[in-house]
C-alpha cells in the first residue's frame, strides 16, 4: 500500500468537491518488458492479470500501479499570491514551486477564484504539502475502456442533466449527450485527444472514497488497509 499523487483537472476537481466522483480511470502503462498487444493481457485462474512477456513467451503476472488501500493525494492547478512571484535576490531568479513556503495561503482554479493575483501553476508542480484532497482507494479492476457501464459514467461524475425538455447528461459547459457513457466518451476525447475512446485501451479503474483533508492530516483510521483489492473483467 502505498501514497500516491494524481493528477485531475478543474471540472473532476469540481466534481470531487461536490460527491459527485468516486472513480477515475487511468490508461494502463505497460512494462517494457511486456507485449503492447491488447490481446496479450488476460486474467488468470486466480482472477490476477497476466501480459505475455515478449522476450519469452510466457504469461507473468501484470502489476498494477494502484491498489486497494493506497491513498492518492490530488494534484490541481493552483497558485499563490502574487509576492511570491517576484524574483527573489536570495535566490538569484524567480521561485519555484518548491520554493513556495509550507502554509502559504493558495487559490485552486477549480474553486473559479481570482484574488491572489500570482503565477497560475498546472497541477504537475502542486506540492504535496498545497494538497487539500485525499482519495482512498477501495478497489481497483483491470477492464477496456469501453467496458465502461451506465453507472460507472455516472460514478466518473458524468451528471444527470435531464429536464422535462431535454434528457441530456454531462458537465455543463463542457460535455453532454443523451446517455451517460457517450457523454464520458465525449469527455475521454476531450482531455486525451479525438479517437482515444474508439482506441478502447486498458485502463485502471480506480474506485475510491473522497477527504477534504491534505494526505497529512489524514486520521490514523483511515491510514492504507491491509488487503489487496483486485478486480479483474475480460
Amino acid at each position: 500500500m502505498a501514497d500516491r499523487p494524481i493528477l485531475f483537472s478543474a471540472p473532476m476537481v469540481q466534481a470531487l468537491l461536490a460527491g459527485r466522483k468516486t472513480q477515475t480511470r487511468r490508461i494502463l502503462k505497460l512494462p517494457k518488458w511486456a507485449s503492447t498487444d491488447p490481446s496479450h493481457i488476460e486474467f488468470g485462474a486466480s482472477g490476477a492479470p497476466e501480459v505475455i512477456c515478449r522476450d519469452t513467451g510466457c504469461l507473468v503476472t501484470l502489476p498494477l500501479p494502484y491498489a486497494g488501500g493506497d491513498r492518492l493525494w490530488v494534484k490541481e492547478t493552483w497558485r499563490a499570491s502574487y509576492g511570491l512571484d517576484w524574483h527573489d535576490e536570495a535566490l538569484g531568479r524567480a521561485p519555484k514551486p518548491s520554493d513556495i513556503p509550507v502554509g502559504s495561503v493558495l487559490e485552486y482554479l477549480a474553486d473559479g477564484e481570482r484574488e491572489l493575483g500570482g503565477k497560475i501553476r498546472p497541477s504537475l508542480f502542486m506540492p504535496r504539502w498545497a494538497s487539500r484532497l485525499t482519495l482512498l482507494v477501495t478497489e481497483v479492476r483491470l477492464e477496456r475502456l469501453n467496458a465502461m457501464s451506465a453507472a460507472d459514467a455516472i460514478a466518473e461524475g458524468i451528471q444527470d442533466l435531464r429536464t422535462p425538455e431535454h434528457s441530456d447528461f454531462g458537465i455543463p459547459g463542457l460535455v453532454n449527450a443523451q446517455h451517460p457513457v457517450r457523454a464520458f466518451w465525449l469527455l475521454w476525447d476531450f482531455i486525451n485527444g479525438e479517437g482515444a475512446w474508439l482506441a478502447n485501451p486498458w485502463v485502471v479503474a480506480i474506485s475510491f472514497e473522497v477527504l477534504r483533508l491534505n494526505i497529512d492530516d489524514v486520521p490514523v483510521q483511515f491510514a492504507p488497509a491491509d488487503a489487496l483489492n483486485i478486480a479483474g473483467a475480460a
